[in-house]
């Protein structure tokens, strides 16, 4: 009546569905719910094979931990948007060009289907790791050394008794009172049975292989565990490929990851005309990027991946139409050039970073200044004082390698396929469990609302126009708030 969420059966069915196909029952019933306005309120409640009620998420979990059953907590959901039975095919197999993309490498196959036209499926060898680009690029960091682990013995339900989470709630903690809150509520900077609320800005602490927590059943392992709701690439009318749900997925659950080679900024830069899937790792400015626009709304620049960033200018909304207009085909042509994660396009994206290096070098002049000069005692004391204060120059000390690149062109996964849409159902979130190095976090997305069956998979690009010469690109997302253009 037990088995691996994995296990073949289970690949042709919601992850939610596999515990239904060994004795489980999700039942939806009415109960009274207490209140003179809405007396009666309907709920899920889990039945166990042995015929246990379990009526919320800590209830299933204390079952699952009594009876170390080899199912996780995110097999299990009392959202009532879910229905866990669905699962969308393809009748016609004429369609399905390809079975299992990723080749065997994730936990689950992910078809690839075209009903549209006869392109052959994109040539791109699948990997779930990143990996070094060259010998060129050092990622010592990465490795179990750099990380620090928990000493849980069990599957790390309780955040208090969690090292690896104290570090997630420690690094929000430092953030200005108005980063730590969603409007008038306060954010939760942690899963919730593997479940994220709400995107945290800080990065986020997985337990790794330091830990002595049980891996499988771990609740704060997501990103590092293999792809688990059924997903299929399918070919767009007119953005290309794209990646489509199978099933219905809760919201806050984890899709996939943005896997790809490592680059530092000055490989990036040598290789400005092939950065159509490239990828900033800039958790660091992403979180100075929040800081400067919850500062000043005006602000709409974003430095990288990850940022909330949209357009506000009347220019950045018109309609491209006309000259203006790209065709299907056109538009099918330049998903690749849009599939660049760093929000900024293909050629503002290496202006961003030169831009951040002369900012750099101007900071070092004027930091020297005019040795020449001599200050009066109390601007003396002044200029201690600063210099015992001054915040840590990220910039300055790693120099070269301050900013890692992520490159899936050649070598990536599931991520790479993900479109934009202006209502997106999609969120990046940065993770950190492989090394606790800043400059090195997992891109992760997570749905951001319930996802229906059947129902594409996008996120915001946010792409900001820093370069007037960079060719306009029309958007087909088919909103109902389209910005109608992605650059």
């Amino acid at each position: 009546m037990d088995s691996d969420p994995y296990d073949s059966k289970f690949h042709h069915c919601s992850p939610l569905h596999s515990p239904l196909m060994c004795g489980w029952r999700r039942k939806k019933v009415t109960m009274k719910g207490g209140k003179r306005r809405s007396p009666w309120k309907k709920v899920i409640i889990y039945f166990a094979p042995c015929g246990k009620p379990l009526y919320e998420m800590p209830e299933v979990g204390e079952y699952l931990r009594e009876t170390r059953s080899m199912f996780t907590i995110d097999c299990f959901t009392f959202s009532e948007e879910v229905n866990t039975e669905i699962y969308i095919s393809v009748t016609d197999k004429k369609y399905v060009k390809v079975d299992d993309f990723s080749g065997g490498v994730e936990g689950i196959p992910i078809p690839l289907v075209n009903t549209v036209d006869d392109e052959a499926p994109p040539k791109m060898e699948y990997s779930k790791r990143r990996f070094q680009f060259d010998q060129t690029v050092s990622l010592g960091s990465i490795n179990r050394d750099f990380c620090s682990g928990c000493s849980c013995e069990g599957d790390c339900s309780d955040a208090t008794k969690c090292e690896c989470q104290q570090l997630t709630m420690q690094s929000i903690a430092r953030l200005p009172k108005h980063l730590q809150y969603n409007g008038k509520e306060k954010m939760i900077p942690l899963y919730e049975n593997r479940v994220l609320h709400n995107k945290v800005i800080s990065g986020m602490y997985e337990c790794n292989d330091q830990c002595s927590c049980h891996r499988k059943a771990c609740h704060n392992r997501v990103v590092q565990n293999n792809i688990k709701y059924p997903m299929q690439i399918f070919k767009t009318a007119q953005s290309g490929w794209g990646v489509r749900a199978l099933t219905d997925i809760p919201s806050g659950s984890f899709i996939c990851n943005y896997v790809g080679a490592l680059l530092t900024n000055d490989l990036a830069d040598q290789l400005k005309n092939d950065d159509q899937y490239f990828a900033d790792l800039d958790l660091k400015d992403s979180v100075e990027t929040h800081k400067m626009m919850e500062n000043d709304p005006d602000i709409d620049a974003d430095y990288g991946y990850g940022g909330d960033s949209e357009y506000n200018s009347e220019e950045e909304r018109e309609h491209v139409d006309g000259d203006g207009e790209d065709s299907a085909d056109d538009a099918r042509d330049k998903t690749v050039v849009m599939k660049s994660t760093n929000k900024n396009g293909s050629s503002s994206m290496v202006e961003t970073r030169q831009t951040r290096r002369k900012e750099q070098e101007e900071k070092d002049k004027e930091e020297k200044g005019d040795d020449g000069e001599e200050d009066d005692e109390e601007d003396g004391e002044e200029s201690k004082k600063e210099q015992v204060e001054e915040v840590f120059n990220w910039d300055a000390y790693f120099k070269d390698s301050a900013l890692f690149v992520v490159d899936a062109k050649q070598r990536g996964n599931l991520g790479r396929f993900l479109n934009h849409s202006c209502e997106p159902n999609v969120q990046v979130q940065h993770v950190l469990y492989d090394t606790h190095d800043l400059r090195l976090p997992w891109v992760a997305f997570f749905t951001t609302k319930p996802v229906k069956a059947g129902d594409e998979l996008c996120w915001d690009y946010a792409y900001t126009v820093l370069n007037p010469d960079v060719e306009r690109l029309s958007c087909h997302c088919g909103a109902k708030t389209c910005r109608r253009r992605l650059l």
